[in-house]
């Protein structure tokens, strides 16, 4: 090697033995694996060894196995953002299947399951809390039925045991799909109460920090693994080493910071339900709440930091999200930083009418994330910004 020229030394010098002595084990934060492709020693893909950047590599394997641990699932697919991972499971459907879908899923989803009566899927859209009504819009042809823990923006709670069992005797086969988003498997872990496939749009309290886009998918169905496995590996929607890097670090502090989120929103619930001018705040710990019950045994008395309520109009709500001076107002939700955001105008700007008074989406209402801030600062911010508008 000492004889070769410049531009090949530099490239072809290898990384001392002694920079990896001992293992993966003794380096506390896992390192980065940038590579997009691999040196295949038998000149031939071999099974379970890095081949592609696209099929998998060390980094996002770490990641995957993490959350598989931490949603009790034997199998965990990322993506590139949580409308891929969103994507990717609707590609598992063919024409003459049936989808159930809620009819207060975050829109973005919404519109994705609506296009697919455009490829000969037909849709049934329900009360996606109301386990009664999800169940007999199911049919012998119901591929999926796509439902979340905790409603994006409305935070209303679903039974899930329940709804597994009612979809279930209607039609076993039925694939049940839970968002998870909202509350972590700190909170819920809905693949122990039956469901079979749990999504994450890991951008948000999976991660956090505001500094990555990316999506999960976890099941423990070997077949519906393998669907969704071909479709990871050849549609390319995958995510970078980089921000797997940051989800792992992120997973190691998830529960402190439910922790927090939990404490001062449930404060900031209980204090806009004394405030003028606010109505309909909802927050599963606070007892008004319709799924209160379910909170207390399905989650075990926990909750993550999104509140939702309602002001007198859209004007109102926009006036109110202008006066706030640390929440900021923005897209997104589960921060370190406090988010709010008028729905009608963002989440759910591209429904129609119709659609967002099916899933309870006024002009008035307000969804805010509750981030790491000291939470009385987040009162006084919360208390200036009413009276503006008061």
């Amino acid at each position: 090697m000492d004889s070769l020229k410049f531009s090949t030394t530099a490239l072809h010098t290898s990384t001392p033995p002694i920079a990896w002595e001992g293992g993966a084990e003794r380096h506390l934060a896992q390192p980065i694996t940038p590579a997009a492709t691999f040196v295949l020693p038998t000149g031939i893909e071999e099974p379970g060894e890095p081949v592609y950047g696209r099929y998998g590599n060390p980094s996002r394997l770490h990641l995957e196995t993490v959350l598989a641990k931490l949603e009790h699932s034997e199998h965990c697919l990322t993506f590139s953002s949580g409308m891929a991972a969103a994507h990717a499971m609707l590609q598992t459907c063919r024409p003459g299947d049936h989808v159930v879908a809620g009819n207060g899923l975050y829109g973005g989803v919404l519109s994705q399951i609506r296009q697919l009566t455009q490829l000969g899927v037909t849709v049934s859209f329900v009360n996606g809390v109301d386990p009664a009504a999800i169940s007999s819009a199911v049919t012998e042809k119901t591929k999926l039925v796509w439902l979340e823990a905790c409603t994006n923006p409305t935070i209303q709670v679903l039974d899930i045991a329940d709804t597994v069992d009612r979809v279930k005797a209607r039609n076993p086969t039925s694939w049940i799909l839970i968002d998870n988003t909202f509350l972590t498997p700190w909170v819920v872990r809905p693949l122990d109460l039956g469901v079979d496939v749990v999504m994450h749009s890991c951008t948000k309290y999976i991660n956090g920090h505001s500094d990555v886009i990316l999506g999960a998918l976890l099941c423990n169905n070997q077949d519906i693994f393998s669907n969704l496995s071909a479709i990871q590996r050849y549609r390319g929607a995958t995510p970078s080493p980089f921000d797997c890097f940051l989800v792992v670090r992120s997973l190691a502090t998830l529960e402190i910071r439910m922790e927090k989120h939990m404490a001062s929103g449930l404060r900031l619930a209980q204090f806009l339900q004394t405030c003028e001018g606010v109505k309909n705040v909802q927050h599963p710990l606070l007892p008004s709440h319709p799924q209160h019950s379910t909170a207390l045994v399905q989650h075990q008395g926990k909750h993550s930091g999104m509140i939702a309520f309602s002001l007198s109009s859209g004007a109102a709500a926009s006036q109110f999200l202008r006066a706030l001076r640390i929440v900021k107002s923005a897209a997104s939700l589960g921060s370190t930083h406090s988010l709010a955001c008028q729905p009608a105008r963002l989440t759910h700007a591209m429904c129609t009418q119709q659609e967002r008074d099916e899933a309870g989406v006024t002009d008035g209402l307000v969804r805010l994330s509750v981030g790491l801030e000291d939470v009385e600062d987040i009162v006084e911010d919360l208390k200036q910004a009413l009276n503006v508008i008061c």
